[in-house]
């Protein structure tokens, strides 16, 4: 905040989020929803929010059978809600997209 400067530690944040228009984990995508589920949901918000596309590993990650099991077990239901509130009512939201998201994962 300081340098007013990006710092992309990945090498490839800037191009993901200007260019290709992705949404991608810095970590492998598995291990990083099994250590905190609730990241799939704020993946398909910022999808939803900046109008981006989700990497096809993360896609993948998010269909896993432990992966929505983690996501019961380990993500209240309010903590839920206000994600959904977030991609259904917030800023730039976008209900289709968001619950096509969800669907489809």
């Amino acid at each position: 905040l300081q340098t007013q400067e990006v710092e992309d530690w990945t090498r490839r944040g800037l191009a993901d989020l200007l260019e290709n228009k992705v949404v991608v984990t810095p970590l492998e995508a598995f291990r990083t929803f099994h250590d905190d589920p609730l990241r799939v949901l704020r993946a398909i918000r910022f999808a939803v929010r900046f109008d981006m596309e989700l990497a096809h590993d993360l896609k993948k990650a998010s269909m896993d059978v432990q992966i929505h099991k983690e996501l019961h077990r380990k993500v209240s239901r309010e903590r839920v809600g206000k994600e959904l509130e977030g991609m259904l009512s917030g800023k730039h939201a976008n209900p289709q997209k968001a619950l096509q998201l969800i669907c489809d994962l």
